[in-house]
């Protein structure tokens, strides 16, 4: 697995992860650089459990509101504002 596909799975920024994995001693020297398995094991380990915590005081936070129904209002072009549009002289 990449670097960044493993940030994204966590939803972290991947320099995050590279400064993360550089404090476990693995060497990292971009987000294109692949994980072993036990290096992102460790990793998900890390984020997976901050990541619960934080979902949970998130979905505290989080305030629903309804928006008021549109309008059903249709707004039309008048044919006279059109630049394509020919006045036919009345006979």
């Amino acid at each position: 697995m990449r670097v960044f596909e493993l940030a994204k799975q966590l939803s972290v920024p991947s320099k995050d992860l590279i400064n993360d994995l550089k404090t476990i001693g693995v060497t990292v020297s971009n987000h294109m650089a692949a994980l072993e398995e036990d290096a992102v094991t460790q990793m998900v380990n890390k984020f997976g459990s901050a990541k619960k915590e934080t979902s949970k005081s998130a979905a505290a936070s989080v305030v629903r509101r309804r928006l008021p129904p549109l309008a059903r209002t249709v707004l039309r072009k008048s044919l006279r504002s059109s630049p394509n549009h020919r006045r036919v002289k009345k006979s």
